[in-house]
């Protein structure tokens, strides 16, 4: 144990549910926050409360409402919004707007739920590789592509093969 990095719990991941089973998900996280030169004390122990809150919830909305209740700071905090969107991707949109625009953050989040797509920014909306993603975690996320995309028959065909059949896209 060091003073430069706080870890909590071991990491598991498990594949996410349909959305009527979503109240019975438990989740075995794990964190490691590195301290930020420029934080205070005082933002250290109030990271490591929200952390601990996000590692203490068991429950899949439990989580998105840790996100949508923590300070802006903390959901502009790349580190935590990557801990939360990996655990709860609809948590993607009470994230700040940069985050949002993380091409890296986005990409967790749809893995994790695919509706997480209408949250992005419209950039990564058009995103063929974060649409692909989406769409292999649920092909309804297409209707959250850009126009641009849905209309591109190339990247329909791709899409198409990643679900398998017509009667997945939604």
């Amino acid at each position: 144990e060091t003073d430069d990095f706080w870890e909590i719990g071991v990491v598991a991941v498990s594949v996410a549910p349909e959305p009527s089973d979503m109240a019975k998900v438990k989740f075995d996280r794990g964190f490691s926050f590195a301290k930020s030169a420029c934080s205070s004390d005082t933002e250290d122990a109030e990271k490591l409360l929200w952390v601990q809150k996000l590692e203490e919830t068991d429950d899949f909305w439990e989580i998105d409402d840790v996100v949508r209740t923590a300070p802006a700071r903390l959901r502009a905090d790349r580190a935590f919004v990557l801990e939360a969107v990996r655990a709860c991707g609809l948590a993607l949109q009470y994230v700040s707007k940069a985050l949002r625009s993380d091409r890296a953050v986005v990409l967790e989040a749809v893995r994790n739920r695919s509706s997480a797509l209408q949250y992005a920014h419209d950039s990564l909306q058009a995103d063929p590789g974060i649409v692909l993603t989406a769409v292999k975690s649920g092909s309804h996320a297409l209707r959250h592509a850009s126009k641009l995309l849905r209309c591109d028959c190339d990247f329909m065909l791709e899409a198409l093969q990643a679900v398998g059949s017509i009667d997945e896209i939604h």
